[in-house]
């Protein structure tokens, strides 16, 4: 499917120039005025504006300004054309968020080979955005996007069904099938998952071999508790068809469920009050699914009588499950307090541990054709995976904004912190799509 530019200026000639270089590799639609403008975006939604700054009834910086406000989750791609010649309107375009600049009057082969640039960059950033947000593995939400659709959803008070789901035994499939069998299950899994949900539900793998569904809008019990039948039922189905009959007898779903608001109107707790109630069905030698009963029955919000943790259970509960291999990937508070410990810890023993800190730019030639895209995020996701990847398990990673990762290399002597640093560096160029930016790094010890 080709894509769409709207041509807007009120002068015709140039409208028909402008039309005539697009047309013939894109659809192209025009616009006299800037309201005529707004109205036809609103409508069609093209993939690029090519826009004049200055026309009679509203201005292209009014026109865009205009375009930002009504449409904040997706932000409009424009490029402006003026025969104006001033260096500032230039750089007012570009801090409106603008992706190019073109002097009017301007060659028609010209104007096609900067949109080619353009929309050629505009598909790649979307290629990039989709994979910082799925998971590689299974093709749902990976658990950064999931937990942060989810706290959208409960943030606007669009409530819903927060189910957590997890295959018991898991961890003996890999040991005697091997990952390959393995990963083969957790895509089974994650295809079932997304043949129980809609568009507007949240699907997300946030472990080794564990799911979340998040059911937009649906409250009701009776149809909750459907869904979870047809889940287990589908998933257990999926996993006899690769699995030996020697291993079947081992299989089941856990699934733990919590209503909100209910059961908590937040992200953390609702997922706590999931995860409890998972544990809780794990628990049961029906391996059925378990709802989360609130607090007011006296027994620590778990449901059918628990009335306290032993050890065992609180090790299930909060202990880190599907051991991945590479860095252990925190939040930017939650690195803060591990390295206040991890410091007392090396001033105490005498140990070494490299704090890094890894900065991605753009290279100035890629600037202008990126405008401020690349600020998405897209990139540095990109990054904290190679550098996750790149470390061992005993390491530390947390990103910070949409342009630096630090970590911390625990047992490392600045010697062997450059070996980490360029193994992330080879990492990052041999994987991902890093021929657009630079990365510079900073190391220092922790007790230096």
């Amino acid at each position: 499917m080709s894509k769409q530019i709207m041509i807007v200026d009120d002068d015709d000639i140039v409208r028909r120039i402008s039309n005539n270089a697009l047309s013939t590799k894109y659809e192209t639609i025009t616009a006299s005025s800037g309201r005529e403008a707004v109205r036809l975006y609103d409508e069609l939604k093209p993939d690029l504006v090519l826009m004049d700054i200055n026309m009679p009834d509203m201005s292209g910086y009014e026109v865009f300004d205009e375009l930002l406000a009504a449409n904040s989750s997706v932000r409009p791609t424009v490029m402006f054309m003026t025969s104006e010649d001033d260096v500032q309107n230039e750089i007012r375009c570009f801090d409106m968020g603008a992706v190019d600049y073109i002097h009017k009057p301007f060659h028609p082969d010209v104007l096609l080979r900067r949109v080619d640039v353009i929309l050629s960059n505009l598909e790649r950033y979307e290629v990039l955005e989709k994979g910082a947000e799925c998971d590689n593995l299974t093709g749902v939400y990976n658990r950064g996007t999931t937990e942060k659709k989810i706290r959208k959803h409960l943030n606007e008070k669009e409530f819903g069904t927060f189910l957590m789901i997890d295959i018991d035994n898991f961890k003996s499939i890999n040991d005697s099938m091997g990952h390959t069998t393995g990963d083969q299950i957790l895509k089974l899994i994650a295809g079932v998952l997304k043949s129980v949900s809609r568009s507007t539900d949240v699907v997300g793998r946030v472990g080794g071999d564990e799911f979340v569904i998040y059911y937009n809008s649906l409250i009701d019990r009776e149809k909750v508790a459907a869904k979870c039948e047809i889940i287990q039922e589908r998933i257990l189905t999926s996993l006899k068809s690769v699995l030996p009959s020697v291993m079947q007898c081992n299989l089941g779903v856990s699934i733990g469920v919590c209503i909100t608001p209910e059961g908590g109107e937040d992200y953390d707790t609702v997922f706590q009050n999931a995860d409890r109630a998972m544990y809780n069905a794990k628990n049961d030698s029906t391996r059925k699914f378990t709802f989360y009963e609130g607090e007011s029955d006296g027994n620590n919000g778990i449901g059918h009588g628990i009335s306290y943790i032993d050890i065992p259970m609180t090790m299930k509960i909060i202990g880190e499950r599907g051991h991945d291999a590479g860095a252990y990937s925190v939040t930017y508070n939650d690195f803060c307090n591990i390295f206040r410990f991890i410091q007392r810890h090396a001033e105490r023993n005498d140990d070494k541990v490299q704090l890094v800190m890894f900065t991605l730019k753009p290279k100035k030639d890629k600037i202008s054709s990126f405008g401020k895209k690349y600020n998405s995020g897209a990139v540095i996701t990109e990054f904290s995976k190679a550098a996750e990847k790149a470390l061992r398990r005993s390491d530390v990673a947390a990103r910070i904004g949409d342009s630096q990762v630090m970590m911390l290399l625990t047992g490392t002597d600045s010697q062997n912190g450059m070996i980490a640093i360029n193994r992330i560096i080879s990492k990052w160029n041999l994987e991902y799509h890093s021929g657009d930016f630079d990365a510079s790094y900073e190391m220092q010890d922790v007790c230096g």
